[in-house]
Formats: C-alpha cells, sequence, structure tokens
C-alpha cells in the first residue's frame, strides 16, 4: 500500500471513530440528567414559584454567566423560586434600586455595602460571591509607569462606581495623588493614553487591554488581593425588611 493511500485509510478510520464517539456522547448527554434542565419539585405550579427580583451590579457578560445559566436551566424553579433578572441603566446605580424598592436583591461589592451601612443598616449580605479582590491598577511601562510612586500627579481612570472603594483606599493609604477621571466600563481612554493607569478587573478588563494588542509585559500591575487590602469582592445583598420577610425564600436563592 502506497503511503498516500495509507494516509486516506488513517483519516478514514479517524472520522469513523469520531463519529462513534460523537454519537454515544449525545445519546449519554441525552440520557445523563446533569445534562437535562432541571425539573421543578413535584406538584409545584409556576402559579406557585415565589417571584424574586435579582439585579446585577452590570450590564449582562460573563461576570454573572452563573444567574442566567440557573435561569435557563431550571436551578431557581427547582427551589421554589420564580427569578427575574433586571437589566441595569449605565447612570443607574445597582444601590438606588433597592432603596427605591425597584428589586429585591443586588449584585454589589463588600465596601460598597460597608459604606451603605455606615450610620445603620441599608443592606443585609445573603451570601458572598467572591472570596478576593480582583481589582487591578494598570499602567504601561513604555509610558514611564513602573511604580506605585509614578502614579503621582498622573491620570487615573477610575469607574464611576461600583468597585471602586479599594482603589482610593490604596491610594490614600499610600499617599498618592491622582487626576480622576470617570469611566463607566471602556477600557479606550486607557488604549488612547488619555489616562495613564486605569482601573480594571483581573477577569474583565485587563484581558481587554491584551486583546487590544498591549504586551503583557509592558503592563505594570497593582492587585489588591496583597495583605491588608484583600477584601472580597461582590455578594448578595437584600433590605432588612426582605431578608425578616423571605428568609426561607432568600436561603433557597443562595
Amino acid at each position: 500500500m502506497s503511503l498516500r493511500s495509507k494516509s486516506i485509510t488513517g483519516i478514514v478510520l479517524v472520522t469513523m471513530l469520531l463519529l462513534v464517539f460523537g454519537t454515544t456522547t449525545c445519546k449519554r448527554k441525552a440520557s445523563d440528567p446533569k445534562f437535562q434542565k432541571f425539573q421543578g419539585p413535584s406538584g409545584t405550579s409556576p402559579d406557585s414559584l415565589f417571584h424574586i427580583r435579582v439585579r446585577p451590579k452590570w450590564h449582562p457578560q460573563a461576570q454573572f454567566a452563573g444567574f442566567y445559566m440557573a435561569k435557563k436551566m431550571g436551578f431557581y424553579e427547582n427551589y421554589g423560586l420564580d427569578v427575574e433578572l433586571l437589566d441595569i441603566l449605565p447612570d443607574s446605580e445597582a444601590v438606588l434600586s433597592i432603596i427605591n424598592r425597584e428589586t429585591d436583591v443586588i449584585n454589589i461589592d463588600l465596601l460598597t455595602a460597608l459604606s451603605m451601612n455606615r450610620d445603620s443598616t441599608v443592606v443585609v449580605n445573603i451570601g458572598q460571591i467572591s472570596q478576593k479582590s480582583a481589582v487591578r491598577l494598570v499602567g504601561r511601562k513604555s509610558r514611564g509607569i513602573n511604580s506605585v510612586a509614578d502614579f503621582n500627579g498622573k491620570k487615573l481612570g477610575l469607574w464611576r462606581y461600583g468597585s471602586n472603594l479599594i482603589s482610593q483606599a490604596f491610594l490614600a493609604e499610600q499617599g498618592i495623588k491622582m487626576e480622576i477621571v470617570p469611566i463607566d466600563w471602556s477600557i479606550n481612554l486607557f488604549t488612547q493614553n488619555v489616562v495613564d493607569v486605569i482601573n480594571v478587573m483581573q477577569y474583565n478588563e485587563y484581558h481587554q487591554l491584551l486583546q487590544a494588542g498591549i504586551p503583557e509585559d509592558d503592563l505594570f500591575v497593582v492587585t489588591m488581593d496583597s495583605p491588608g487590602y484583600s477584601i472580597p469582592d461582590e455578594g448578595l445583598y437584600v433590605s432588612p425588611e426582605f431578608f425578616a420577610a423571605h428568609p426561607r425564600h432568600l436561603q433557597s436563592l443562595h
């Protein structure tokens, strides 16, 4: 048999194996409960589900994939909940929606919650999603940012609200004074050299910087998960009144 014939025979055999394996896998997934949509408790009807409004802190993105997947797979219904995931407006803070009773559960970071509870209990934590901080301050070495001291007098792109308090606390502790330029979500001001340093999340905007073509070895990064600044990010919060009125349903939610 020629080398070409052997190659063709090999390709055919591999293709057949893939088809057999793929068919078997699909059949296994179809019959495996792990790959099927969860069913509600026996005797549970849609009308008997407890309606609860949940508002993530930002627009739909991978950060909140668990919320959307749980709804799609029927996890909430399995625990007797009819969860409504609310959208947000760019100029509307999640914290205001719970104060104004426009939502029942909000997703915010711990420092924001502590700030809200400074004078009285405004929100109650029912579930801590993250256990450390993913906040980063990033500058470019090629633009003269090689240390925290180099931040002094520079422009900082800082979120208007949300996970910005830990960055402000860090700069105050370090005695660094910067010109704050409010940003909402885009990294454009950084990539266009309008700001010298930008506030990012490790799992989100940091990777956007790399995708924008900035070499990773050109980035000077300050992490907030070091001792003294490792304050957990986001959790689920409700008002004290809602917590007192619906403890069983909130236990089911988290």
